[in-house]
């Protein structure tokens, strides 16, 4: 009786703390809306070629050397600590671009079309003070946490990479009424008869952010090119490795070699990681809220990489991924395109973004019995609409389950009072005499 006491009070206990964590969701840190000037965005997208794009294995000999790699040794083009993005961790906020839609606002910079800041219009800091927004992404140096991107070139041919500076439009955009998609875009054309184009979909009542990089050929040659995304972040000082009950801030990726893994800064530091998949994402993870970079092209498997940059301030920790390198022929378009998903863990909606997005929310060791229980939960409180309600019926529940537990256990506790008298009486009888004692209670 009193394990399943314990047990039905643990599970009490823990069901509370899914409930505060929920609680936590809805009043979870971001500046005060900013005045916005609003912009009428109906771009259109402009179709690409239906020529197929010709990979480096395929092209002729004459073709330039082969792409370095973001994240290893020689990827010296990609955000080095002598990049413009890298000194002293502040950007030039007169180059954001300020986007706002009905559950994010975005802060993109016109320097390489880095997220630099996303604040969740949800989720205040503190339910007193709603018009101050949680911020998950940041670019101030202590709490570093950016969405990157870019492309890279062979060893003859510059690239956009994510310290180029890219012109766009307009300075502001904000998702009107009548609108359920906003487009904002940047574009580079540095190099003759070259031009590329980011583009930001945004989506209404959608944490996820469609990134398009187009590459327009017009010049004379071919344009060996690969694209790659990574999440930058600083280690918060309270990071955990999720044992014991901590929860877990760190990367993790996913993929159909390996699943999911978690790789915490100090893993990253140690042993960088590269691996080569056909599917999967990466990710930054903290305390309720996730973002993550997710492949939605067919260039074939991306090299997922991880590295620390050593900077003169906070190291820097990247995870990203980087597509294979296509040759774009003169006259050709070409589209790589990637997801950005920013927001909190919720569960169901992470389900249906991409395979094993649902993964980084961290039940840690006891993911067996919090998931069913926190399953069971959530469609209570889908029932009644209230965390309340759903906690008194889930407890009500797990009661009934274990009922023929407890009549038994209430039976045996009632046998065990009637008896309680003729122990005693045997005690008082034979004293310190423990083998009269047994004898007598054995018969």
């Amino acid at each position: 009786m009193d394990n399943l006491r314990f047990i039905l009070y643990f599970a009490l206990a823990f069901v509370g703390l899914l409930l505060y964590q929920a609680w936590q969701r809805d009043y979870g840190t971001v500046p005060p809306k900013p005045p916005q000037q609003v912009v009428d965005n109906n771009a259109n997208q402009t179709p690409t070629s239906n020529q197929p794009p010709t990979t480096v294995s395929d092209a002729s000999p004459q073709v330039a050397p082969a792409v370095p790699a973001p994240g290893l040794s020689d990827a010296a083009s990609i955000a080095s600590p002598s990049d413009p993005t890298m000194v002293a961790g502040k950007p030039d906020r007169a180059e954001f671009i300020k986007v706002e839609t009905d559950l994010l606002q975005v802060a993109i910079s016109k320097r390489g079309g880095t997220v630099e800041e996303l604040s969740l219009m949800d989720y205040p800091v503190n339910p007193e003070a709603p018009e101050v927004k949680f911020k998950l992404l940041r670019s101030d140096t202590a709490n570093l946490y950016i969405a990157q991107s870019g492309l890279v070139g062979s060893n003859n041919n510059a690239a956009p990479s994510d310290t180029a500076l890219f012109t766009a439009t307009a300075m502001d955009y904000r998702l009107q009424s009548e609108q359920d998609i906003l487009r904002v875009s940047l574009t580079w054309s540095e190099i003759p008869g070259i031009k590329v184009t980011k583009e930001f979909t945004f989506r209404r009542g959608s944490y996820l952010i469609e990134l398009q990089q187009k590459i327009e050929n017009n010049s004379s040659q071919p344009w060996p090119i690969r694209s790659y995304v990574q999440l930058r972040r600083t280690k918060p000082s309270d990071s955990k490795d999720g044992s014991y009950g901590s929860t877990y801030t760190g990367a993790a990726y996913y993929n159909s070699k390996d699943k999911y893994k978690n790789l915490s800064f100090d893993n990253i530091a140690k042993t960088p990681y590269k691996s080569e998949s056909p599917d999967g994402w990466v990710a930054m993870v903290q305390h309720h809220f996730v973002s993550a970079w997710i492949p939605a092209d067919t260039f074939g498997p991306r090299t997922f990489f991880t590295r620390v940059i050593n900077s003169t301030t906070t190291p820097n920790y990247d995870i990203g991924m980087y597509s294979p390198t296509v040759l774009i022929q003169p006259g050709q378009t070409q589209v790589f395109t990637d997801k950005l998903f920013a927001g909190p863990k919720l569960q169901k909606q992470l389900a249906t973004i991409t395979p094993g997005l649902e993964l980084t929310v961290d039940y840690g060791w006891l993911t067996v019995i919090a998931q069913p229980i926190f399953w069971l939960l959530d469609k209570l409180h889908s029932v009644f609409q209230n965390w309340g309600w759903a906690i008194i019926f889930l407890t009500i529940i797990i009661k009934l389950a274990f009922y023929k537990l407890s009549e038994a256990s209430y039976k045996s506790m009632a046998d065990m009072r009637k008896l309680a008298p003729k122990l005693q009486e045997l005690k008082d009888r034979y004293g310190e005499n423990k083998e009269l004692l047994n004898s007598a209670m054995m018969e």
